[in-house]
């Protein structure tokens, strides 16, 4: 297989006992069952609530194994709780436990994919500046699988981006990116192989940008838009997915609206969702 699609969707947020956002998974899933792409990566945020919420984490698999499709995924900070600066203190904080409630039900949170011309890596972007010892093994599985894969471009698939324009910015990192420290080590390794695409979610934003060589795309969020006073405009805020192409070593990238879905506003949603802060 030379040729071959996949479709990457983010922060889906479901829920059987809060359902705000489960009616735009139903009709990006109509759309995924007819395209029919060669595998579905999800970038995490599957649940809604599925790092304190057993049934939250139940629902989002039944949900995505109802598709029929090839699908792997990555867990995001409302999947197995968030990673933190040091000294930050976080609600909902990664832990052994949450991972481990997270891998009973979607497996492994970290994973590699030959597909085509093509090595993709799936990482727990929670896990960054975690200082777990899970931490350390990723990094080491990562390194192990970009020396394992000479001569192919690589992707990388993960929750949360690794920075916002370059990986030395002192912009804010706990919440939103890779924290400092671990960031700079994830840039070191990504230096050592061909990196081409880093495949991320969480900021609710469309973006692509190149980075050296590096297309760094941000999926727009399947639940919700995240309003203004919550996070400053980097992006397009719009609901939605991306479809990506690929042949031989090159790949095109287009985000679609899937008909049907509604973009969502956060700020409708305060106190009934009431996980995600202020930060301006």
């Amino acid at each position: 297989m030379t040729d071959f699609r996949i479709v990457q969707i983010s922060d889906t947020h479901l829920s059987p006992s809060k359902p705000f956002f489960n009616a735009n998974f139903d009709r990006v899933a109509d759309w995924l069952r007819q395209e029919r792409p060669d595998a579905v990566f999800h970038t995490g945020d599957i649940a809604l609530d599925g790092a304190d919420r057993d049934e939250d984490l139940a629902f989002a698999r039944a949900a995505h194994d109802g598709l029929g499709l090839e699908t792997a995924f990555v867990p995001g900070n409302h999947d197995v709780g968030n990673n933190a600066e040091p000294g930050e203190v976080v609600r909902q904080g990664v832990d052994d436990t949450r991972l481990d409630r997270y891998r009973s039900v979607f497996g492994a949170d970290r994973w590699i994919r030959d597909l085509g011309a093509w090595r993709f890596v799936g990482l727990n972007s929670a896990l960054f500046g975690s200082g777990l010892d899970e931490e350390a093994a990723q990094e080491a599985f990562l390194a192990e699988a970009l020396a394992a894969g000479p001569g192919r471009p690589v992707a990388l698939v993960l929750h949360k981006p690794l920075f916002l324009d370059e990986p030395d910015e002192a912009a804010e990192t706990g919440y939103w990116y890779a924290p400092r420290g671990a960031r700079r080590r994830l840039v070191d390794l990504i230096g050592s192989a061909d990196v081409r695409l880093v495949m991320s979610g969480h900021i609710h934003q469309q973006r692509i940008r190149l980075w050296r060589s590096t297309a760094m795309v941000w999926a727009p969020a399947v639940a919700f838009v995240v309003p203004d006073w919550n996070h400053e405009r980097l992006g397009e805020k719009q609901c939605g997915l991306v479809d990506y192409r690929f042949s031989g070593d090159r790949v095109s990238v287009r985000t679609v609206q899937v008909p049907g879905m509604v973009d969502h506003d956060l700020g409708d949603f305060e106190g009934a969702y009431g996980v995600l802060p202020r930060t301006n």
